[in-house]
């Protein structure tokens, strides 16, 4: 069902399919769910950008996404805290829920390919020589290195955008009485 999904829904573009690696403090195994080839497996890191604790890792990660704890409602209603792997997840599948309404014609394989390509290495950990770390998977979510890359601006443009004033106009006939 996950490779059907991944691979034919959209109209053949495919579903991306996105999964929280678990909170075990363990290796993933090969025959897990989120260790199937077609599904962006999520691990969690901290307010510092260190992997948690608790996410598990292994071979299979893909990614790596902030996860602090979070309260979910407003105070003396519902209140349940929030985080983990399945609190990083999410922020996965919101910036590819966002990919795929600028740029709704990219395959499941083309916002794989962004995430991975855009991840930002940590400095603190080594990579293997297909880019990979066990924690990190191919880095931290980037939303920023993904929007440069969606939307690439020449030097020349930026120029034409930027203001010729910096702050107020002292000169400006626009005064309160």
């Amino acid at each position: 069902i996950i490779h059907t999904a991944a691979t034919e829904n959209r109209d053949g573009k495919g579903a991306v399919v996105v999964f929280a690696a678990g909170n075990e403090d363990r290796e993933i195994s090969d025959n897990e769910l989120a260790a199937l080839e077609d599904v962006i497996n999520v691990t969690a890191t901290d307010r510092y950008g260190q992997p948690t604790q608790y996410t598990n890792y292994g071979k299979s990660v893909d990614i790596a996404a902030p996860s602090a704890t979070v309260t979910t409602a407003p105070p003396d209603i519902y209140i349940t805290n929030f985080g983990g792997t399945s609190a990083a997840s999410p922020v996965v599948a919101g910036v590819v829920a966002w990919i795929l309404s600028v740029k709704p014609d990219y395959t499941a394989s083309q916002v794989r390919q962004l995430l991975v390509g855009t991840a930002r290495r940590s400095p603190t950990v080594d990579f293997d020589e297909s880019d990979h770390n066990y924690y990190y998977g191919h880095g931290e979510i980037d939303g920023k290195k993904i929007v440069e890359t969606l939307f690439p601006q020449d030097e020349k443009d930026d120029d034409k955008d930027k203001p010729t004033k910096k702050g107020c106009d002292c000169n400006s006939t626009n005064h309160i009485s």
